[in-house]
């Protein structure tokens, strides 16, 4: 029984690696398989849609910046009516016709009465509320500001990722074929004896990592397409294009630090003066609640007919009347209206203070993030990927001659990988750190200016 059991492991372990070698070697196979020209024809097939045409886009169709556009026009109709008067009403009455005869002469104070009555907010009160409403407008229109400033924003840093996407799948052809190229270099190798049959294996085996990597890459430039195609307003997220080929903005960096005034910069941003209208508004609030435990009043201005009798000649009467709210049973109410306003003031002011504080470190904290990839480009541009390039082509010399070792050219290829990887990774991160500076300060920055380098 016990040799039976040994039996059928052995013939189970014997099968699992044997399915792994043809796994293997399918994977390899595929791999092998790869048209790299084309994948460039495709990938140069694809539409290019340049950035500049994405913002438009963007500012055209965006839904968010539709809403507040529309949020700007609502607070704008809201002015002329919070300043208004009210509309006056008119009074109709029948005064002092006798029960016994309903005649209009029979007594001489009988009369059909018509009163104009107009109501009078207390002084002040109509200034307030259109100060509000003013304010609050205001608000409106730096929002749209803001909110246009931070999809300009988003749509950069996401065109960004999807180019470093692409960019990265480029990245892993180019491994794939240098790959490929060692691989022929190992068969001729094991065909002469030179080389073990493991080492052509692993390099089957990394081959075949490579289709992971790929497909890894395909999910995410398809997620991060569509997220671009929501932010453009475009309902069909599954529409196929690239962007165009990413250069390094020239900055002069140093003089920008220098001249950076960061009290005007704070001046220029659209949620800071978007709070400013907002504390503004919470101030005629608070002012309007302290007008409203003062009584409005009513004006009305009446005429009335009469008609004769024997004891009167009937003449016509005029008269006038003035009406005073008193403030009696309102008083808590206006005093818990007084205490919400100057709450909602000083939570106003207090967000003003935390924003602007917020900003404050946001520009900072930027303006270093751009210095450090400045200087990442710069080393990656001059040192390192030049000295990847060289030790790759040396390395595959050395290997052909069995002068170096299998292991030693793959280091060398992900070495290269993650330092071309890296370096646009440090350009992403450079532009996004424009594009993040100019959504902060409310205006492009000429130092900043567009000049692309080559």
């Amino acid at each position: 029984m016990k040799y039976l059991r040994k039996r059928y492991l052995i013939i189970l372990t014997a099968f699992s690696l044997a399915l792994a070698w043809l796994t293997i070697i399918a994977c390899s196979a595929q791999a092998d398989e790869y048209d790299f020209s084309r994948v460039k024809k495709e990938n140069e097939a694809q539409v290019i849609l340049p950035l500049e045409t994405a913002i438009e886009e963007a500012i055209k169709n965006n839904a968010m910046l539709e809403a507040a556009r529309a949020e700007e026009t609502a607070r704008e109709a809201r002015i002329l009516p919070s300043g208004a008067l009210e509309d006056p009403s008119i009074e109709a009455q029948l005064t002092n016709y006798p029960i016994s005869s309903f005649s209009a002469r029979q007594s001489g104070m009988t009369g059909n009465e018509v009163m104009l009555v107009q109501k009078f907010p207390f002084p002040g009160k109509r200034d307030r509320l259109k100060e509000i409403a003013v304010n609050e407008f205001e608000s409106s229109s730096r929002e749209i500001e803001r909110t246009k400033l931070n999809l300009i924003r988003l749509v950069k840093v996401s065109y960004y990722d999807l180019f470093l996407t692409y960019r990265r799948k480029e990245l892993i052809y180019d491994q794939m074929n240098l790959l490929q190229g060692i691989q022929t270099i190992a068969r001729n190798k094991y065909s002469l004896g030179t080389t073990s049959q493991s080492d052509v294996l692993e390099l089957q085996v990394k081959s075949a990592t490579f289709l992971i990597k790929l497909e890894e890459e395909e999910k995410n430039i398809s997620a991060t397409r569509a997220e671009l195609n929501h932010l453009l307003g475009r309902r069909d997220h599954l529409s196929k294009w690239k962007p165009e080929n990413l250069k390094e903005s020239k900055v002069d960096l140093d003089s920008f630090i220098s001249t950076f005034d960061e009290e005007t910069t704070l001046s220029q941003n659209p949620k800071i003066n978007s709070l400013k209208s907002l504390v503004k508004a919470a101030n005629s609030k608070a002012a309007y609640t302290d007008l409203n435990t003062y009584p409005d009043f009513e004006m009305g201005v009446g005429y009335m007919q009469r008609f004769s009798n024997q004891d009167d000649n009937g003449g016509d009467f005029v008269s006038a009347r003035v009406s005073i709210d008193l403030p009696i049973f309102q008083r808590t109410i206006r005093n818990e209206e007084q205490r919400g306003a100057k709450a909602e003031k000083m939570k106003m002011e207090a967000l003003l203070r935390e924003s602007t504080i917020e900003l404050s470190h946001n520009l900072h904290a930027t303006i270093a993030e751009l210095k450090e990839a400045a200087n990442k480009i710069s080393i990656y541009r001059k040192a390192l990927l030049p000295l990847a390039d060289a030790s790759i082509l040396s390395a595959r010399k050395a290997y052909e001659t069995n002068e170096t070792t299998y292991l030693t050219v793959l280091n060398l290829i992900n070495s290269r990988f993650e330092a071309e990887n890296d370096y646009y990774s440090a350009l992403i991160q450079h532009e996004s750190a424009i594009a993040t500076l100019e959504a902060l300060t409310g205006a492009p920055i000429p130092s900043l200016a567009t000049k692309k380098g080559n």
